[in-house]
């Protein structure tokens, strides 16, 4: 997570406290899309789907005085749409069908994920993989991911082809995917949301 990250986060955060509903529609912007797709990923289901990220931006509104500008975002809608997630999946487990969807296709556990500490060690665990990646190829993933930059920009940038660029980044997401493909769904969900 960058500086600009949280930074813009806070001011955000800071505008939605305020009353502010064009701030909040900017989170909701810049994270529906991503938590779509891992609720889809999961799912397999577009309904399943899309509910989980009116719920979870839902709650945040309803909740909205348990958020304060020193909070982290991340972590609060982390914790939020892992919570909801999890119910949705122990539901669903009383579903034979669904069950045996989810038993052929995911291993996950359902472990705690309430807590900044959670959040932060997935965090720390992400990065340490992206810092194992070789050196060009994380730069570019950083550039892409941390600094927001398109693949034409990183190109550019780094006077390398696109095609390059585009190489390097399916390369550093299969790797990170591999090494979390037997993670708990808290680590699928982080990853999603924030990388």
């Amino acid at each position: 997570m960058s500086k600009t990250d949280v930074t813009n986060d806070k001011l955000l955060v800071a505008g939605f406290l305020k009353g502010n509903v064009k701030a909040f529609d900017t989170l909701y912007e810049q994270y529906s899309e991503r938590l779509y797709r891992f609720a889809f990923m999961l799912l397999k289901n577009k309904e399943d789907a899309l509910d989980i990220v009116q719920e979870t931006f839902l709650r945040i509104w309803h909740k909205r005085e348990d958020l304060s500008e020193e909070k982290s975002f991340k972590s609060y809608l982390f914790t939020v749409s892992y919570n909801i997630t999890v119910d949705l999946l122990r539901k669903r487990l009383n579903e034979k069908k669904y069950c045996e969807t989810l038993v052929k296709n995911f291993s996950f556990s359902l472990a705690s994920a309430e807590n900044t500490a959670d959040f932060n060690l997935l965090d720390q665990q992400i990065r340490e993989m992206i810092e194992a990646l070789p050196a060009r190829r994380k730069e570019i993933f950083k550039l892409s991911r941390e600094k927001g930059c398109s693949n034409k920009e990183i190109a550019d940038c780094l006077k390398i082809s696109v095609k390059t660029v585009e190489t390097q980044l399916n390369l550093a997401m299969k790797f990170l995917r591999s090494k979390l493909a037997n993670g708990s769904l808290a680590a699928i969900l982080f990853f999603s949301l924030f990388y």
